[in-house]
């Protein structure tokens, strides 16, 4: 009943609904199906049927369908090797999308498949076979799948995409281990429907093969194989020109003879946890080796190498060898005109694409117990050179101990040779190689300078004609955060150094020049030297006809070529952050500096003998200043100091006092021919200079001291001056001779046409012509503003002087009297408007005090001047009635004919108007100024009145800088 009455209810359902019920039962089963039970059957089989048709054991970590998108995934796939803990294939994660077309076409049409991070490991024994070979079919069991596979439907793979991944790969047989990552291979699609089986696949593949990136298209399957192995080898005397067609065809080398003894013992062992072991030890030895170069030319002989190897873990990169010793080889090296060094030009072309790939990580760990190279040599020719320069190493002699790479490992080294016959190179201390760390006691000695002249042919036009150095000391080198620091702490120095230009004349030489205790560091660049000693350092020094120094001309810049001038503009453009350099003392003795100018005829030569000096305190950083301390002789009798403080880096400055005392002014000769005509036939020279440098400026101070300074007859000279120089030098002279003047020299040193050297004669030239053209401008500071004149300020309208200074005019009227060549013309001047309005003024003033002054007399005061009295404001309008009664000029009356009482503006008015300002007043103001000077000199001085002329008065011009009311002394 219970049956019946449930079909009948479900009859009594609209038959649409019953199928509506049923479509939705059947969509809940396949939904249910689809997401949660056929992911964990297909993750059960695929674990189960590939263990045991592939022997490895197989697992899946997730396995997920969206049976509505038809899209399948795959997650944490491995296959485990076989023989090894360690994954034999996998990957993380598979996607499959097929398209729901696949139904009606009766075909398999995947919309895309995306492995990622797929990983399989390889190997290759040494029998070939390889660690999956188990997995090959048979012939019969390959002809029966493939008559399997015809059975299958057709198929249609789109957008297939392979990302990420490892697989490593052991070729024994090659003794390599080849990794690839970062893999991505695209492949648009891969089909056998009829309509696309003619079609040519052409997948993308990119990877990191090895530590180097690579791309290219087309397909690609790795396979790895590995093996087992140990075998022993034991060879004596083997005939190295007998494999010489194994080398590469370009490499350019030939083997002549040589002999190969190997003894080594091979050792493959594959552990149960997976891990790959191959040892070698044993001995490698080589005899009578002699190879050349393809044009017969030697490069490398030795009678005998050994290298005992203790133990080579070379899938593990470590190797222990005992012992390597070479005996006598002799290397031969060229670096040719291209710049190349001729044994890198021997290498393939395959090593030389190498150098220009990126670099890869290795993890190569090796440590040599000992080593030895015994008496070596090495002979270098350099070919870029116009002149080709060699260098000979003999008795070379190398001994280390505990070479290795394993960090934090140093080891001992001891090198000894003999460079170019006459040096010795010692060398003695510990190398670390992991990190960098060099740690060396440096001792050479008798450095042959000669050896470097062919580098300088065609760039300088110098010889060097002897010379050696020497360099001892410790030098540590370190890498550290991406940076080599290298320190250096010792002495250095030069002994028997001589230059000569190119007619083998002298120009620089010096008996030794050492620097002791000299501390170089390179981060932060720093070079710290305690004492500089120069001894019997010669110099020669002059300016040729063109006005170049010699030393300019030792740079041969025609044989510079143009990379070169623009290699150097660049460097000077890029110029690093200067180093810090200290030097607490340069000594400088013995020295000597030969002059020799031939701009002027006869040429001048002069030279400075007996340098003796030093500076102290050097530094490059921008406020410290050195102390500068040198005496010398010029021409042997004549002392020279020089003090102050420099600063001689790239701000430039000095601050030195220059003493130069009891010069004889007759060598000079050729240079007072040359600028004023006359020789000089006798006098001395006394200077006392102040040079301030500030980088380009030079300001310098000049008292000069001339002492009987006589002139020779004249000379036509077209160079020289046109001034009156005889006169000018007899106006300098005071009545003893002497000359005494402060003449100021300034310039830019970068100005081409301004001479450091010449400015002591130039000082001198400057002295004749200022004391010819304005010998008021010699007298210092009498007259500050370098003017041909002097000037003495009036009151307006009037002599009295404005700011008179009694000692100053003392000091001036001296100075007129000891020069007695000189002559002066006193003039004055007059400003006819203001003076005129001025005395105006005076004039008005003086009628009111004369009225006040009879006042004064009536009451028995004296008063030696009218200027002198003073009406107080009350007393102004009693004074100014009287003035105006006291008038004689016409003035208003009254009716009676009596004065006429008028406010005290209009009495003022009429007084000021009635005042009369002539021509001849203003020309007597002047000719009264001009006579107050005078008497002044003649009677303070004493200047001789006859050396002394009233000029006739002048108006003033318009001149901001002199006033208008004024007297002006003017030498002669």
């Amino acid at each position: 009943m219970a049956e019946g009455s449930i079909k009948q209810r479900w009859l009594a359902f609209p038959r649409w609904q019953r199928w509506f019920f049923i479509l939705s039962l059947l969509l809940l089963f396949y939904t249910v199906f689809g997401f949660f039970i056929l992911p964990a059957i297909v993750r059960s089989q695929l674990e189960t049927k590939l263990t045991e048709a592939l022997h490895r054991q197989t697992t899946v970590a997730e396995v997920k369908v969206n049976p509505f998108t038809l899209q399948c995934e795959v997650n944490g796939f491995e296959i485990r090797d076989k023989e090894k803990e360690q994954v034999f294939v996998g990957f993380d994660s598979l996607q499959v999308n097929v398209q729901g077309s696949s139904l009606f076409k009766l075909a398999v049409i995947v919309q895309s498949i995306s492995l990622i991070n797929p990983s399989a490991n390889v190997a290759l024994h040494d029998d070939l076979s390889w660690n999956f070979s188990d997995l090959l079919l048979s012939s019969k069991d390959k002809k029966e799948e493939v008559e399997e596979e015809k059975e299958l439907l057709p198929f249609s793979l789109n957008n297939i995409e392979i990302t990420g991944g490892k697989f490593h790969f052991d070729d024994q047989i090659k003794g390599m281990i080849h990794e690839i990552t970062d893999l991505h291979l695209a492949i648009p699609y891969v089909s056998d429907l009829p309509s696309d089986i003619e079609i040519f696949i052409q997948p993308a593949f990119e990877a990191v093969v090895n530590g180097t990136a690579i791309g290219m298209k087309g397909g690609s399957k790795p396979f790895h194989a590995s093996h087992h192995s140990e075998f022993n080898i034991n060879f004596t005397d083997i005939d190295l020109t007998k494999y010489i067609n194994y080398l590469p065809d370009d490499l350019g080398i030939a083997v002549h003879s040589g002999l190969l003894d190997l003894t080594l013992a091979f050792n493959f062992t594959q552990h149960e946890d997976g891990t790959t072991v191959i040892n070698t030890q044993g001995t490698v030895g080589l005899r009578d080796v002699d190879i050349r170069d393809r044009k017969d030319q030697p490069i490398l002989s030795f009678p005998e190498m050994t290298l005992d190897i203790d133990r080579a873990h070379i899938l593990r990169k470590e190797f222990q060898f005992a012992r390597f010793y070479l005996r006598e080889p002799l290397l031969t090296m060229e670096r040719m005109k291209n710049g190349e060094i001729n044994l890198l030009t021997l290498l393939p072309a395959s090593v030389e694409e190498e150098k220009t790939a990126p670099p890869t990580v290795n993890s190569l760990l090796f440590n040599l117990k000992k080593a030895v190279i015994d008496e070596a040599t090495i002979h270098f020719s350099d070919q870029v050179p116009g002149q080709p320069a060699l260098f000979s190493v003999d008795k070379f002699n190398l001994a280390a101990a505990n070479i290795s790479n394993e960090q934090g490992e140093k080891s001992r080294v001891d090198l000894d040779f003999h460079l170019n016959e006459t040096a010795t190179v010692k060398v003695g201390g510990s190398v670390g190689l992991t990190p960098l760390n060099v740690t060396l006691d440096l001792g050479v000695k008798g450095l042959p300078f000669k050896a470097a002249q062919p580098y300088l042919d065609g760039k300088v036009k110098a010889i060097i004609g002897s010379g050696t150095g020497e360099l001892t000391g410790s030098l540590s080198l370190v890498h550290k955060d991406d940076n080599f620091a290298l320190n250096f702490h010792g002495n250095a120095g030069s002994h028997k150094f001589s230059l000569l230009d190119t007619k083998a004349k002298k120009v620089l030489s010096w008996e030794s020049f050492l620097i002791e205790k000299l501390d170089v560091t390179t981060v932060p660049m720093r070079v710290f030297v305690e004492t500089v000693v120069v001894d019997g350092m010669e110099s020669f020094v002059s300016i040729n006809e063109d006005g170049l120094l010699n030393l300019a001309n030792l740079a041969d810049k025609a044989g510079a070529t143009a990379e070169e001038v623009q290699e150097d503009k660049s460097g000077r453009l890029e110029q690093e952050v200067a180093p810090k350099i200290e030097i607490s003392q340069v000594k400088l003795s013995n020295s000597r500096l030969d002059f020799q100018d031939h701009q002027v005829s006869p040429p001048f030569t002069t030279s400075l003998q007996d340098i003796q000096g030093r500076i102290k305190g050097l530094s490059s950083s921008k406020d410290v200043f050195a102390d500068l301390d040198i005496s010398a002789k010029l021409g042997r009798h004549s002392p020279i100091t020089i003090s102050g403080k420099i600063h001689p880096w790239e701000d430039f400055f000095a601050d030195l006092m220059v003493g130069l005392h009891d010069v004889e002014l007759s060598p000079m000769s050729p240079y007072s021919l040359k600028f004023i005509s006359f020789p000089l036939t006798k006098g001395k020279l006394n200077l006392d200079l102040h040079y301030l440098v500030d980088g380009k400026k030079l300001t310098s101070e000049n008292k000069a001291f001339i002492d009987q300074i006589t002139l020779g007859d004249f000379v036509k000279n077209d160079t020289a001056t046109s001034l009156p120089v005889s006169l000018a030098i007899s106006l300098l002279k005071n009545r003893a001779g002497e000359i005494a003047l402060d003449i100021p020299v300034s310039g830019e040193l970068d100005d081409p046409e301004f001479s450091v050297a010449g400015v002591i004669f130039t000082v001198i030239k400057n002295l004749l012509i200022k004391a010819a053209t304005s010998p008021f401008a010699l007298l210092g500071p009498l007259f500050p503003d370098n003017r041909d004149f002097l000037f003495v300020e009036f009151e307006p309208g009037d002599t009295k002087v404005i700011g008179r200074d009694d000692e100053k005019w003392a000091i001036f009227a001296k100075a007129m009297y000891d020069h007695p060549a000189l002559k002066l013309d006193v003039i004055g001047f007059v400003e006819p408007e203001q003076d005129s309005a001025a005395m105006t003024r005076i004039n008005f003033d003086r009628q009111l005090k004369v009225q006040k002054l009879n006042d004064l007399d009536k009451q028995k005061q004296a008063v030696t001047d009218v200027d002198d009295v003073v009406i107080n404001p009350e007393e102004y309008e009693k004074y100014l009635k009287k003035a105006y009664k006291a008038a004689t000029f016409e003035r208003p009356k009254n009716m009676v004919g009596l004065l006429k009482g008028l406010p005290p503006a209009e009495m003022e008015k009429l007084i000021y108007d009635h005042i009369v300002i002539s021509d001849d007043d203003l020309h007597q103001l002047g000719m009264d100024r001009a006579t107050i000077i005078k008497d002044y000199l003649v009677e303070t001085g004493p200047v001789e009145p006859e050396r002394i002329f009233l000029l006739q008065p002048k108006n003033s011009q318009p001149d901001g800088d002199v006033p208008a009311f004024r007297v002006e002394i003017v030498a002669k």
